[in-house]
């Protein structure tokens, strides 16, 4: 019964102290990304675009690793399992850079720093250098169902693809 305990005791320690450093992970060329959401998601807020389907993300704990040049070694540091791997595409001015994964969408700066972090949006590509185009799951007539978009990141408008 004691061991039981203390093995009960050990999975509860492992699972609250995996919870407590959850979010996104992911690479862009030699740089580590981990946006936290921290225990109770305090370190986290979304909201929607007006009148769409996109998600604005906004981290409060966002930590970036410049990785030494492959094959130098990182002392003390190892990329988690789970990282996600990205794509990445400049604007046509190349002033901002476009890094897709999965269903998010984040503009960064020439400096790998966040601008901003968009969610629910898919096969993503620069249209100008402030819009982007995106496919959007709106599950309108039917669940899953997607439209075509241009999202503004200046002033955060979200308009059907003409």
């Amino acid at each position: 019964m004691k061991r039981l305990f203390i093995v009960l005791m050990f999975f509860f320690v492992l699972i609250e102290s995996c919870l407590a450093n959850s979010g996104i992970k992911f690479m862009v060329d030699q740089y580590y990304f981990e946006l936290s959401y921290g225990k109770s998601y305090e370190f986290y807020k979304e909201e929607r675009l007006s009148d769409s389907h996109v998600w604005k993300l906004h981290f409060k704990s966002i930590l970036r690793i410049e990785l030494p040049p492959e094959g130098e070694e990182y002392v003390g540091f190892k990329i988690p399992k789970y990282t996600e791997t990205t794509k990445s595409e400049w604007n046509p001015s190349h002033t901002l850079l476009l890094v897709k994964f999965g269903e998010h969408a984040i503009i960064m700066t020439p400096r790998y720093h966040i601008l901003r972090c968009y969610r629910n949006t898919m096969n993503v590509t620069w249209k100008t250098d402030r819009e982007f185009i995106a496919d959007v799951e709106t599950n309108v007539p039917q669940l899953y169902s997607t439209e075509c978009f241009i999202i503004n990141i200046e002033d955060e408008t979200v308009n059907p693809k003409e």
